[in-house]
């Protein structure tokens, strides 16, 4: 199903003024009573599992580990007395390589969150962020193929599972980026980020809404460009900068946490709730 482009020829906004932090011109309703942009600051809250494999023998201590994560996440929320919070899952691959294991992951934090809707009264969202599992061919096809085939049926599971939000950091204009950023060629970073970019993350708008609305449930538009200079990692995109540990395997996160592996550090880590190692 396509969706013809609105052409935008005005701002939402008349001034500056009027960009008042937690609302918005539009509200937008989700999950369970959660009302974004309605005057509310909302907090959201990312989080992911210490660096562990995840295998079909260790699903379910993964299941029983963000079970762990989420319960704790929302018993401070009530102890410090919040009225409503947005939860995010981001998918490791291994959770969108298999949709089965990200929708069971997905369910059971869902059923995590309703227990305490019932017993406290807490309204609560659950984003799901598919990871862009693409580039995991090289070249990568962005558009047909076996990985694009499981990364929408990823979507299309974890919606049935209870995702409240379906989101993506796509990857395309990627390989582009990195390779402009390394030689300092602005006009090579401009065309990945403006041009590529968007028209990637246009294509995969379309599939992402049409499985948003069969359920009935909010996709949201984000992309991010890994930014790769001097070993360091850093996710851009005007929208979101988050630490390496998303959108990858968990033997690559073995390998960021250990300092080790492919040289790319979790500067910004300490931005996320973690799980305390064992």
């Amino acid at each position: 199903m396509e969706h013809p482009r609105k052409p935008v020829t005005e701002m939402v906004y008349s001034s500056p003024e009027e960009m008042v932090f937690g609302s918005a011109a539009k509200p937008l309703a989700c999950g369970n009573g959660v009302l974004i942009g309605a005057g509310e600051v909302i907090p959201e809250v990312n989080f992911t599992l210490p660096p562990m494999a995840i295998r079909e023998e260790t699903l379910p201590d993964v299941r029983q580990r963000f079970r762990e994560m989420v319960e704790r996440i929302l018993t401070r929320a009530v102890q410090q007395g919040l009225s409503a919070l947005v939860l995010e899952l981001e998918h490791l691959y291994e959770l969108t390589l298999h949709p089965d294991w990200g929708a069971l992951v997905t369910a059971d934090i869902k059923r995590v969150m309703e227990e305490f809707g019932q017993r406290y009264g807490l309204r609560s969202a659950l984003r799901v962020t598919v990871a862009d599992i693409r580039d995991q061919q090289r070249p990568p096809h962005m558009r047909t193929g076996e990985q694009f085939a499981t990364m929408l049926q990823a979507f299309e599971r974890c919606a049935e599972a209870g995702a409240d939000i379906l989101s993506i950091e796509s990857t395309g204009g990627k390989e582009v980026n990195d390779h402009a950023l390394v030689q300092g060629d602005m006009e090579g970073i401009a065309f990945a980020l403006g041009v590529l970019a968007p028209r990637d993350m246009e294509s995969l708008w379309g599939a992402i809404v049409d499985i948003a609305h069969r359920y009935k449930v909010v996709p949201r538009r984000r992309y991010r460009l890994w930014l790769w200079q001097h070993g360091d990692a850093a996710g851009a995109s005007g929208v979101t900068a988050q630490g390496a540990g998303g959108g990858r395997s968990a033997d690559d996160r073995a390998s960021f946490a250990g300092g080790g592996g492919n040289g790319r550090n979790r500067s910004t880590e300490g931005l996320r709730l973690r799980e305390p190692r064992d």
